[in-house]
């Protein structure tokens, strides 16, 4: 597959990138997870700050069980300030307003708020495809298609489907092609966190399988037939070669 193959390397303009989707911070639901680090110079009151965070992270569930879940109602309870509401808040946002908080107890004191569920799901015509965890802030539909480790032979990368939950839980789905340059101009050519991507197969596919399939019947039908005939062969030759 030849990505953006209408770019024309001998005029190639620059390409447009979609400016607004890009400016455009997630922002915080119920339920998302967040890691949340406070920085204080003092050990003791470190410690306490950062209790879910004593240990060193080995995966994906680690960071659930180690960070904050946002309730229902768009709170996270934390140490010393108790709960805090951060739903529709961007990472920065929040990490202002925890700055400002802290600051009311403790001299010199900033937070670190990072969103630790940001995740993809890649279906269809993936060489690696399921559920794929981002540790950056920005995801783009090329980096998601590399980190699936690209697409099939059989992936039509004209009809890419990307579902999307919007935030007041409608879920909207776009198509877009990844053969063309159009493409960096779509909204949904920047990943977010529990977006679905799934590539369909050409057509051919189901053909080229039917047929490898039929062909390995014949083959088996067809020992079948010569292991039958040299059966009749051997019992003919056993009854030719009996005395009279």
């Amino acid at each position: 597959m030849v990505y953006l193959q209408d770019v024309d390397d001998a005029n190639m303009a620059p390409a447009t990138i979609n400016e607004a989707a890009l400016r455009q911070p997630y922002k915080i639901r119920p339920y998302d997870n967040l890691t949340i680090k406070v920085n204080v110079n003092e050990e003791s009151t470190i410690d306490f700050l950062n209790q879910n965070l004593s240990s060193v992270s080995s995966g994906e569930s680690d960071l659930f069980f180690k960070g904050y879940t946002v309730d229902d109602s768009g709170n996270v309870d934390l140490p010393l300030l108790g709960s805090i509401n951060v739903q529709g808040l961007t990472t920065e946002q929040i990490k202002d307003s925890l700055d400002a908080k802290y600051a009311d107890h403790y001299n010199q004191v900033t937070t670190t708020v990072k969103l630790s569920n940001f995740r993809v799901t890649m279906l269809g015509e993936f060489m690696q495809p399921g559920v794929h965890y981002v540790f950056e802030e920005k995801l783009t539909l090329l980096q998601a298609v590399g980190m699936a480790g690209g697409m099939t032979e059989f992936a039509n990368a004209t009809r890419v489907k990307i579902l999307r939950e919007t935030e007041s839980g409608k879920i909207k789905k776009a198509y877009l092609n990844l053969g063309s340059t159009d493409v960096l101009e779509s909204e949904y050519f920047f990943l977010r966190p529990n977006d679905v991507v799934y590539i369909e197969p050409y057509k051919a596919k189901g053909f080229q399988v039917n047929a490898a399939t039929l062909s390995l019947a014949l083959t088996a039908v067809s020992l079948v037939t010569v292991m039958a005939n040299l059966a009749v062969t051997l019992m003919n030759t056993n009854n030719n070669n009996q005395p009279e």
